[in-house]
Formats: C-alpha cells, structure tokens, sequence
C-alpha cells in the first residue's frame, strides 16, 4: 500500500491516493493508516532524496499533494469502524436502560479532550507548533500529526518550511506554543540539523518543552538514546 500511495504522491495525485486512502478508512483510524501507509511512503521518499533521486523541488512539490490529501481525509474521525460501532450501541443501550456492555471498547479510543481540561498554559488556540527540522518531507508529517491533534481537542500549528530553512531569517509565527514538535526524516549518524535548530528555539521560546520525531529510527532503542541525547 505504501509503495502504491507513493506513486501517487509522486505524480502529484492527490485525488487518487485520497480514494486508496478512503478505502483503507473502512477498516482503519485516521492515525492507523497514517502510520501504515503515508508515513512509510515517506520513508520510501526520504531514501531516494537521500540517494539523490529526489530533488529539493520535488519533495515541495510531495509536500503540496500530501497537504491536499490531509485536507481530503480531514471528514473523517480518529477511530476505528469497530469503536464507531460500539459508540452507536452504547447509545442505544443507554436509551434502553444497559450502558455497560460497550464500556470497554468505547474507553479504549484515544480522547478528545476539551479545552477546560487542558492546563492553563495551554489556553491557546493553537498550543502545539508542529516545525519540519530538516525538509518539506518533515513538513508532510507534521500536517498529519497536527490534523490528529486538532480532532483528539489539542489545537495544532503547523511551521512552513521555508519559514525556517534559512537560520538567518528564521521566522517563527507563534512564539507562545508551549509545546514545540519537531519532525525529521534524515538519516545521518547524528541529528546536527535538529540539534542546532532546537538551540535556536530556545532562544526565541525560552518556555515551551521540545519533541523531535525521528521517524527514520523505527524500533532502534540505542540510536534512539543515541539521538536523543547527541
């Protein structure tokens, strides 16, 4: 599936790899398949970049057909048709008088929160920013994540990446964000780019608490630790 979201992406086609997505949607959630499928075509872009097969043109242009599929995919909710389901007939069930029954699926999804149970700091309209480290790649995840942030209750913004590409006129649109997320897909032996930038970041968000998803890692526990404290 990932390979054929790829090539998709890859001719620009956003409509095509909407309806492949769509159909993955009957059996999956939105945060499922985006892990199973775009993030792995990613993968697969990341390594040709890295090879030289990829230009720096035409990951923007990968970049602006993955913000169009989000857009499309942006009706749907973030659970599986099994918890749709069990909402339903715990519904009905709570009209009849036995709510007990669907307790358990239904408790098992991800929550949306509302806005009162979100800290003080967090009163913001948009109180995580979402930063690409190191590509327009970076830029394509952070569009996802910030989407499933928005329907779990936690206002997202997402940082072009020619916003932030160049360290001299680095600009920064919501310096208040005390949460900061940053994607990077590179593949290196040391994350330098993500190292220096989040140094930069704290400089101008002195407060906010950083995260780095280094999506190239997978299962890697001691590259992770090595990473993470490099």
């Amino acid at each position: 599936p990932e390979e054929r979201f790829y090539q998709r992406v890859l001719a620009a086609d956003a409509n095509e790899a909407a309806d492949q997505a769509e159909q993955q949607l009957k059996k999956v959630a939105l945060s499922d398949y985006y892990d199973d499928v775009p993030m792995k075509a990613l993968l697969l872009a990341q390594a040709d970049a890295a090879n030289g097969k990829l230009s720096r043109d035409k990951q923007v242009e990968i970049r602006d057909t993955m913000e169009e599929i989000v857009e499309d995919l942006d009706e749907y909710c973030d659970e599986t048709p099994q918890t749709k389901s069990a909402k339903a007939g715990k519904e009905t069930a709570e009209a009849e008088g036995d709510g007990d029954a669907q307790d358990k699926l239904v408790a098992s999804a991800v929550p949306v929160l509302s806005r009162g149970q979100l800290p003080d700091t967090w009163q913001l309209p948009h109180p995580v920013l979402c930063i690409p480290s190191r590509s327009a790649l970076d830029e394509s995840a952070c569009f996802m994540l910030a989407q499933l942030l928005e329907k779990h209750g936690v206002g997202a913004w997402t940082q072009p990446f020619e916003d932030i590409s160049n360290p001299k006129t680095m600009r920064i649109g919501m310096t208040d964000a005390p949460l900061v997320f940053l994607s990077y897909f590179g593949t290196t032996s040391k994350p330098a780019p993500v190292r220096y930038l989040v140094r930069r970041l704290k400089r101008i968000m002195p407060n906010a608490k950083f995260m780095v998803g280094f999506w190239t890692l997978g299962d890697d526990r001691k590259k992770v630790d090595e990473w993470t404290h490099a």
